[in-house]
């Protein structure tokens, strides 16, 4: 396997992490609009249902997506 096979596959696991948050996050919203739940108004209900999960799996995901353009890069700058 070249570099351009590995690159895709580290930006197609990046693209999966980062949509499961994302989904899970808006999922997770609903709870925020009970009267009873507080919320942080700073960052909005989306914004604190993603505090809620974590940040780790879009740490991961930004991680992943960086080691994919990385792989991508050296395959076009050794022009194969």
């Amino acid at each position: 396997m070249n570099n351009l096979d590995y690159g895709l596959k580290f930006l197609l696991i990046s693209s999966v992490i980062f949509g499961s948050t994302m989904i899970s996050a808006s999922i997770y919203t609903h709870i925020y609009f009970n009267d009873e739940v507080p919320w942080n108004t700073e960052y909005g209900r989306f914004g604190s249902a993603l505090l809620d999960i974590g940040i780790f799996p879009l740490v991961i995901s930004s991680i992943f997506a960086i080691i994919g353009f990385l792989y991508m890069g050296l395959y076009y700058r050794r022009g194969k």
